[in-house]
């Protein structure tokens, strides 16, 4: 199947077509491939646990737009991270390994939030940092969407979706603090050598 998955035996795979259609297959035990096309409602299961999001919690910023202009300003995937509080998939973001020295702006804004000095190797999958540039450039809010208590990171100039900030997990840094921090949210300027 054209831009699909072979799925094993037994086992399902739903391959994305367009925005609502999918193509479904299914090998039996047999061996034979059963396939099929459905229109179904695409909804995110991260997406339907987010209850607040820059645009409806009823917060003011610095820089405020509407939601139409932030569609026409980001690319989608910029637009569902920044705007609509979602994460990037692990070990995909551009910034997640780089060790080029600069400062991070804000994606949306470009408000200057870390530095490449508080960048560290966490492991995890997204770009990790120990403290921001100030702490007036990001905001604080208590998150509860996974099923357990998280700090979100904001930007404090746009409200934009930056990720979330963890203490005490025991890595080597001064603050005791991972920032984790989706590579689309951010914009790196380097360091002029």
């Amino acid at each position: 199947m054209p831009g699909g998955r072979r799925s094993a035996a037994g086992q399902h795979s739903l391959v994305p077509r367009s925005r609502e259609t999918y193509e479904s297959t299914a090998a039996s035990p047999d061996g034979n491939v059963r396939r099929g096309r459905a229109v179904v409602k695409v909804v995110n299961l991260f997406s339907a646990l987010r209850r607040r999001t820059p645009m409806n919690d009823g917060r003011t910023y610095p820089l405020s737009k509407t939601d139409e202009q932030w569609r026409e300003e980001l690319a989608p995937a910029e637009y569902e991270v920044l705007r609509r509080a979602g994460t990037e998939r692990p070990g995909v973001g551009e910034y997640t390994d780089t060790k080029t020295q600069g400062v991070y702006s804000c994606r949306a804004c470009g408000t200057e939030l870390f530095r490449s000095d508080t960048k560290f190797d966490s492991h995890c999958g997204w770009p990790s940092f120990y403290a921001p540039l100030a702490e007036d450039r990001v905001e604080y809010l208590e998150d509860h969407t996974m099923g357990s208590k998280r700090v979100e990171v904001r930007c404090a100039h746009c409200g934009s979706h930056l990720g979330h900030v963890f203490e005490g997990e025991g890595y080597d840094v001064p603050t005791d603090q991972r920032y984790c921090i989706n590579s689309i949210s951010l914009r790196l300027e380097p360091v002029p050598e």
